[in-house]
């Protein structure tokens, strides 16, 4: 089969959390591209509006990150927003979007994490306590540039199987409304 061009490495079917207020983000892209990342806030109507200008940046086949820059103003703890990348094809532009949420790290995460703790095991806590960016961003410091070592690919197995099962819920939940309708 052909190779999907762009995949985000991150939740989709669900609004994940981050603790912090400059996250990384990450994808796989299966070709050298061009890609453009851009950050929504939610406003209170549900309805999103875009922060900063989009970031640009050219990237090599395999896992790229991206992190919010220090140099704009940092996210807030308690807003919902939206990243989306997007890479022009020669016949359209192609674009994933995953939401997140910012919270507080929880003292119970902080305490653990204070005490000598090896990247394995911060990836155990983060990913235990769903931090999903914390954890595959630590993952990815074990790995090799453009890889997900075997953290990263164990953690992305994992995000597939809880994707797999809530789109099988949504699934079954459509076909119970289908033949209740009927």
């Amino acid at each position: 089969g052909e190779a999907i061009p762009l995949t985000l490495l991150a939740p989709q079917t669900y609004v994940s959390q981050t603790a912090s207020v400059y996250p990384t983000f990450a994808g796989f892209i299966s070709s050298s591209n061009q890609i453009e990342f851009r950050l929504f806030e939610f406003e209170s109507n549900n309805t999103v509006k875009q922060l900063g200008s989009p970031i640009e940046k050219q990237t090599q086949p395999g896992v790229f990150q991206l992190s919010l820059p220090e140099n704009r103003p940092g996210l807030t703890v308690g807003k919902k927003y939206l990243w989306q990348i997007a890479i022009r094809c020669p016949d359209a532009a192609i674009v994933q979007r995953a939401e997140f949420r910012v919270v507080e790290l929880p003292t119970e995460i902080k305490t653990r994490l204070s005490t000598p703790v090896n990247s394995s095991q911060k990836v155990d806590i983060y990913a235990g306590a769903d931090f999903w960016y914390e954890a595959f961003t630590e993952a990815l410091t074990l790995a090799q540039p453009g890889k997900m070592g075997q953290l990263g690919s164990s953690l992305v197995e994992d995000l597939v199987k809880s994707e797999l099962e809530e789109d099988a819920d949504k699934v079954r939940w459509l076909e119970e409304i289908v033949n209740r309708d009927k």
